[in-house]
């Protein structure tokens, strides 16, 4: 969340990776905002995360390749602010 809020995207986040949004919460996300992007780790927890949301909410996804880092911090470290905003 924090590394999103450094790229100027507001962005929430569940307790834990294994956890999915309720109907409730996406709808108010949905009201709220008008593009809902899921973003998950490059590691098999991130990639079933994306899984879940894209199938129940059909919302766009982004995962960074596995040539890059497995999250957007790693990604940041890696490659710096700019280069990452760029892609995000």
């Amino acid at each position: 969340i924090i590394c999103l809020t450094i790229l100027g995207l507001e962005s929430v986040a569940p307790v834990s990776e294994y956890q999915i949004i309720t109907q409730e919460q996406f709808d108010f996300f949905k009201s709220k905002y008008n593009h809902i992007v899921v973003l998950g780790d490059n590691d098999e927890t991130g990639r079933q995360f994306i899984i879940k949301h894209v199938k129940k909410y059909n919302i766009p996804h982004y995962l960074f390749p596995k040539s890059m880092g497995k999250d957007i911090s790693d990604n940041i470290s890696l490659y710096g602010i700019n280069r990452i905003k760029s892609i995000v």
